[in-house]
C-alpha cells in the first residue's frame, strides 16, 4: 500500500513522533506491506527523526516498512506528485488548528477525491480555534476525507456541532498509545529502572490559552522543590521539544534548573530519540508531565504521575484523555490544573499506586481504527 502522510512534519515533537509511530503499527496491521511518502513543512528536522526512529518505526509496522521518503508539501509541484503516487493521503495526527499550514491539508485532500484517491484522517483533535476561518478550513478537511477517526470524542463533538455532511466519522485515541504498547512489549524495563524522578515542562502557551498567567519560573520552581523534599531523588528534566519551531523545551528546562540550584538536577540537552524519552520515562520512579505527549507517554509507560494540565480542566485534551481512559479519579492529588490561579498542592508521591491501563481497554480503541481503516479500503 503507498501511503501519502501529511501533516506537521518537519516541526515534530516527541509526541508526533510517537503518533507516526502508532499509524505505522496500526496502518501495517490494517494493510500489510507499506510504502510510505512523509510530507513535511521542513525536512531538515524529519530528516533527523529517520535517523534516530526509524528501527522503532520497523518494529512498530512489524518490518512491513519497505520505505520512508521525505519531501516538502509545502511544494505544490511535489505535493501533487506525492498525490498521484498515493493510493491513501492521510492527515496523520496532531491538531486541525490555527495554522497557515491546514490549507495545504485541505488543498491536498481536494485534488486527491478528484483523482478519486482515498483520504483520511487519523488520530486528530479539533481546535484550539481563535478564528472562524481556520475551524470552517478544518470542517471542510473532515468534510473532504472518506474517513475520518478523531483521538477523542470531544473533537468528535466539535465537528458534528458545525457539520453533518460526513457519515464516516468515528472517535478512538491518540495513536501515540500504540506506540507505547509496542515499546512495553520489545523492551525490559524491570532490570533498568532507577530512582529518579523524571519532568517535563513547557512554556506556558498564552497565545492559544487564557489562564495562565499565574504559571511562572516560581511556580515551577516551587514543585520542584516539592517533590525533591518529598523523594529526596535526582530530578531529570526532560524535553518534548528541541526544535525552534513549537518551543524548544530546554529554554525553560535550563532556566528553571538554575533557579533552583538543586544538587541533583539535570537537563537532557542531547535531543533524545522517541525510545530514549519513553525508557527515561518508563524507568523513573515517578514522574511529572505537562506538554500532552508528555502526559499520555508517563501514563501508559509509568502510572506513577503528575498530571500539570494547561488545556482547559473541563473540555480539554488532557481531560479528555483522562476521561477516555476512565481514570480521572485516579488522578486526584496528581492532577493540578494550570488554569486560573492554581495551587502547588499535591498528594505524597511515595504514597502512589501505579496506575495501570488495561489491555482490553487499548484494544476497544485499536479496534475502532483497525474496522475502519480496513472497512475503507475494502468499500
Amino acid at each position: 500500500m503507498k501511503i501519502l502522510i501529511i501533516g506537521w512534519y518537519g516541526t515534530e515533537t516527541i509526541g508526533d513522533r510517537a503518533i507516526l509511530a502508532g499509524l505505522f503499527y496500526l496502518f501495517s496491521k490494517s494493510w500489510g506491506k507499506l510504502e510510505i511518502k512523509l510530507g513535511c513543512l521542513e525536512t531538515l528536522l524529519t530528516e533527523r527523526t529517520m535517523d534516530e526512529d526509524r528501527d522503532f518505526f520497523k518494529k512498530c509496522s512489524n518490518d512491513q516498512i519497505m520505505n520512508i521518503s521525505l519531501f516538502d508539501s509545502r511544494k505544490k509541484k511535489d505535493l501533487d506528485h506525492a498525490i498521484e503516487w498515493a493510493d491513501i493521503i492521510v492527515v496523520g495526527g496532531g491538531p486541525l488548528m490555527e495554522i497557515n499550514p491546514m490549507y495545504m491539508l485541505l488543498y491536498a485532500f481536494k485534488k486527491a477525491k478528484k483523482l478519486h484517491k482515498k483520504s483520511i484522517v487519523a488520530g486528530c483533535g479539533m481546535g484550539p480555534f481563535l478564528t472562524e476561518r481556520f475551524k470552517k478550513c478544518a470542517i471542510d478537511i473532515i468534510d473532504a476525507s472518506d474517513l475520518a477517526i478523531f483521538r477523542d470524542g470531544k473533537s468528535r463533538e466539535i465537528y458534528h456541532s458545525c457539520s453533518q455532511c460526513n457519515s464516516n466519522i468515528y472517535d478512538s485515541i491518540d495513536p501515540a498509545v500504540f506506540a507505547t504498547t509496542c515499546f512495553k512489549k520489545q523492551n525490559v524495563t524491570d532490570d533498568e529502572v532507577g530512582s529518579y524522578v523524571a519532568i517535563n515542562f513547557r512554556e506556558p502557551p498564552a497565545f492559544e490559552y487564557n489562564g495562565l498567567g499565574c504559571v511562572d519560573d516560581e511556580f515551577f520552581s516551587n514543585i520542584l522543590f516539592k517533590i525533591a523534599g518529598m523523594t529526596n531523588m535526582p530530578i531529570r528534566l526532560v524535553p518534548m521539544h528541541t526544535y525552534w519551531i513549537g518551543g524548544d523545551d530546554r529554554y525553560i528546562l535550563n532556566r528553571i534548573c538554575r533557579k533552583v540550584e538543586l544538587q541533583e538536577i539535570s537537563v537532557y540537552n542531547r535531543p533524545l530519540s522517541l525510545e530514549e524519552t519513553m525508557r527515561v520515562y518508563a524507568n523513573s520512579t515517578y514522574c511529572v508531565g505537562m506538554r500532552f505527549h508528555a502526559v499520555l507517554l508517563q501514563t501508559f509507560l509509568n502510572g506513577n504521575n503528575i498530571i500539570l494540565d494547561y488545556t482547559d480542566p473541563q473540555k480539554g485534551k488532557i481531560i479528555n484523555l483522562l476521561n477516555q481512559l476512565c481514570i480521572k479519579d485516579a488522578y486526584k492529588g496528581r492532577y493540578i490544573s494550570l488554569v486560573n490561579n492554581p495551587s502547588v498542592e499535591i498528594e505524597d508521591v511515595r504514597s502512589f499506586k501505579e496506575v495501570v491501563i488495561p489491555d482490553d481497554v487499548i484494544g476497544k480503541f485499536e479496534e475502532t481504527y483497525i474496522n475502519n481503516l480496513c472497512n475503507l479500503i475494502n468499500y
